[in-house]
């Protein structure tokens, strides 16, 4: 938990690796999430191929911290359907708007 707290790397990443141990969910199941699977008004995550977790209740983590997270990803996520950060995928040389 320390070594997460102290990471000073990309904030992505940082939330990423917190919404996981928070979560008990495999990676798999996090990289390829949607926000329409979540409910953050109710904090509720509803994925949609899970055999292991088909529902978690995200408040049942230390104060609903896996919410707070969620909302600071989706500020940065712009258009996009997942949670990745807009800028993923873009190739080498291009623009950021």
């Amino acid at each position: 938990m320390h070594a997460i707290r102290v990471y000073q790397g990309a904030f992505e990443t940082k939330c990423a690796l917190l919404i996981g141990m928070l979560t008990f969910v495999r990676p798999g199941g996090l990289r390829k999430a949607e926000w329409t699977e979540f409910d953050l008004a109710q904090d509720e995550w509803r994925m949609r191929d899970a055999m292991l977790h088909p529902y978690i209740q995200l408040t049942e983590d230390e104060g609903g911290q896996s919410t707070l997270l969620l909302e600071a990803q989706m500020d940065r996520t712009g258009a996009r359907a997942d949670l990745r950060p807009a800028h993923v995928g873009l190739k080498l040389g291009a623009t950021i708007h």
